[in-house]
């Protein structure tokens, strides 16, 4: 069993923190998690380059962007989100 130290909202603990606990994980359960974070961190890298391509375009020419099916208003909605907004 290995045993991490989290804060009040899961997240790793900096040092000195009050507010922690500590919790036993199974190496096969830490494992999982480590999977599911690699799965989450790929999933946001691929978030950030489709809508740094959608700006481009945009940049490039509004005019190319209903010409792939898309609507401008609904490009520029998706641009401003933040990586980790679906």
């Amino acid at each position: 069993m290995t045993q991490i130290l989290l804060n009040w909202r899961g997240a790793p603990a900096a040092c000195g923190t009050v507010e922690r606990a500590a919790v036993s994980i199974s190496k096969g359960h830490l494992l999982d998690l480590l999977l599911e974070l690699r799965r989450l961190l790929q999933c946001w890298r691929a978030r950030v380059a489709y809508r740094r391509d959608l700006a481009r375009l945009l940049a490039a020419g509004p005019h190319l962007v209903p010409d792939l099916g898309l609507d401008t208003a609904n490009v520029r909605e998706e641009i401003r989100k933040a990586f980790w907004r679906a």
